[in-house]
């Protein structure tokens, strides 16, 4: 398989300002509302009036704390036991939060009140073990290990109670039909050994460097061998998966169905069926498409009949989904696919001439279920296509692309995916009313035993937000997913089925609860850090630096050098604020999600 090359017709232009980007697929009515964009600065305000008053009560508060402790342990209480303040901050958010929450008062009660209880005696638990600890370890490390995992028991644990007290969709259970291969235990045992001896020795013997960069808050305020960690072993990981794709080759020729659901695409449908044409002639037989027109009011049915008529090699239809919603019209085009292999595209999207010819082979596997790529922006001159980019590399091109070697990815780009006919009929076809309908297709088709591939070598180009509301229109959907993906798959956390049931979904969960607590976790630094200096103990505020640019800087440096993408590393400095306004989207999204029961109807399907 070659390197596929961008595609050389030119694209369309698109004025997004006059163009109405938001559809009932924006903010699924039984599983989100909409909150107007002025209510997270409010609850930014108030967090910082709650952060101030629990700033005032912790010096009565801590010294009673302290002395229970010091009844319980066995060692003198470690120094910097609160010296991060982490356990107010997280009572504070917990308080706002469920002020603000979308719900009947006694809901947001209930929620507070679970949160608080919860939270109360995970930390009082931890407490107690690092006082007990206190004499086998250094105190400095005592402290901040147990500040970790606070934070992360405590984002866990919002995140998993917010899962069961917000109104969801229902569970889906999803029977395996074939035995996970026993390579991925032994890859994971391998990446985990390696990087876990590689972060040692780096700490170790090249600890002046490290100690620089630790300083200027590269590395935070925690020893660089724990930090170094995770980067190692995803590395790690990329690299076999890497090899793992470059061995893959197979002439088996599958039919194949382009499915394209389309809504007001008249500016992008040319150029997309243009490109699908090319990639058929490409893969070297006739190859069907589907396209379902969604309900447009433009020229959009009538500009694909007239290039379907002119293409090579490309035959197809022209459908009508009148229901709104692009699940709806992805499920009337699946009804009729019968071909081996279906291509699902987005009509914004133009595909790389190579593509069939370098993605079909793979399911010459018969245990490949699902093949995706990277999903690039179409233009290069806007600011948020070169920041949209710099986050595929990182995100798809090497977090992803690790996690495939031990079949653990969690989801593939809905802007292109294909997939195995047959898993999709088993699976009954793709959820409706719902954010997140590609991650919960190949998540279901992962737990049916399928392999999932994302292949780098891979490229679609999409078209990207050129507005910061159209930004955010999309973040709030992309990061509601999780939460909508995780409750249909509730079953596979519950039975931990495979490492996506065991590891991939929950972390996700923490994931996105984490990047929503960011902002609010600067805003709580810089009231303790007036209120309080000498709090910020950890290299001097290097932890707080570390927040906000931090070691995915640098990784970032290195993945973009490695796809020889050097002009975008000029793009890493505005991509730090970047990654700040995606966790205030992210922050924004958990307002949106309704506290209450699930309704006992379930989500619609294509026909089995």
């Amino acid at each position: 398989m070659n390197v596929e090359t961008r595609p050389t017709q030119p694209p369309t232009t698109q004025t997004f300002e006059d163009f109405e980007f938001r559809s009932v697929d924006s903010a699924p009515p039984r599983f989100s509302v909409s909150r107007s964009p002025w209510l997270a600065p409010v609850f930014l305000v108030a967090l910082l009036g709650v952060f101030v008053g629990f700033a005032k009560l912790s010096p009565i508060v801590e010294p009673g704390y302290e002395a229970l402790l010091e009844r319980l342990s066995i060692g003198a209480l470690p120094d910097a036991a609160f010296s991060l303040r982490l356990r107010p901050f997280f009572l504070a958010f917990f308080l706002t939060f469920s002020l603000f929450a979308a719900g009947a008062w006694w809901r947001r009660l209930r929620l507070l009140l679970t949160l608080t209880l919860l939270f109360t005696l995970m930390t009082f638990l931890l407490d107690a073990v690092v006082a007990n600890l206190s004499g086998v370890f250094t105190s400095p490390f005592v402290s901040a290990l147990g500040d970790v995992v606070l934070g992360f028991a405590a984002l866990g644990a919002f995140a998993f109670v917010l899962l069961r007290q917000a109104t969801l969709p229902e569970d889906e259970q999803v029977e395996s039909e074939r035995r996970p291969s026993r390579r991925y235990p032994v890859r994971l045992a391998f990446a985990a050994v390696v990087g876990g001896v590689l972060a040692f020795l780096a700490n170790s013997y090249l600890s002046t460097p490290l100690e620089v960069l630790r300083d200027v808050g590269f590395l935070g305020g925690l020893g660089p061998g724990i930090i170094l960690f995770f980067p190692l072993f995803i590395t790690i990981l990329a690299v076999i998966e890497t090899l793992s794709l470059r061995a893959k080759t197979g002439d088996i020729r599958f039919s194949v169905a382009f499915l394209v659901p389309a809504l007001n695409e008249a500016e992008n449908i040319t150029d997309c069926i243009r490109s699908l044409d090319i990639a058929a002639q490409r893969y070297g037989r006739v190859c069907r498409l589907y396209l379902v027109d969604n309900g447009s009011e433009d020229l959009t049915r009538a500009l694909a009949e007239v290039e379907l008529n002119r293409c090579r090699a490309l035959d197809g239809v022209v459908l009508s989904c009148l229901e709104p919603g692009k699940s709806k019209a992805l499920n009337a085009g699946l009804a009729r696919i019968k071909e081996d292999i279906v291509v699902r595209v987005d009509a914004d999207t133009q595909v790389s001439p190579n593509l069939l010819a370098a993605a079909i082979p793979h399911f010459a596997d018969a245990g490949v279920g699902a093949v995706s790529g990277l999903p690039l922006p179409l233009e290069t001159r806007p600011l948020l296509s070169k920041l949209r980019a710099a986050e595929v590399y990182l995100n798809q091109g090497f977090v992803r692309l690790g996690m495939s070697a031990i079949d653990g990815v969690l989801s593939l780009s809905g802007v292109f995916s294909a997939y195995r006919r047959s898993c999709l009929d088993t699976l009954g076809g793709f959820a409706e009313e719902i954010n997140g309908e590609d991650t919960d297709i190949v998540l279901r088709i992962g737990r049916l035993g399928y392999r999932l591939v994302n292949d780098p070598r891979l490229h679609v180009y999409s078209e990207v937000p050129r507005t910061f509301g159209h930004l955010r229109e999309q973040r709030l959907r992309w990061f509601r997913s999780t939460f909508h993906v995780a409750a249909r798959n509730r079953s596979a956390m519950a039975t931990r089925q495979g490492v996506r049931g065991t590891f991939s979904l929950p972390w996700a969960l923490v994931q996105v609860v984490r990047r929503s607590v960011m902002v609010p976790i600067l805003l709580f630094a810089g009231v303790v850090a007036v209120l309080e200096p000498a709090a910020l103990h950890l290299r001097g505020g290097a932890a707080l630096v570390a927040v906000i640019v931090g070691l995915p800087f640098l990784v970032s440096v290195l993945v973009l050098a490695a796809y020889r993408r050097f002009n975008l590393i000029l793009y890493l400095p505005p991509y730090i604020f970047f990654r700040l306004l995606r966790s205030y989207y992210s922050l924004e999204m958990l307002f949106t999600l309704p506290l209450g029961a699930p309704k006992a109807t379930r989500l619609r399907s294509a026909p089995r």
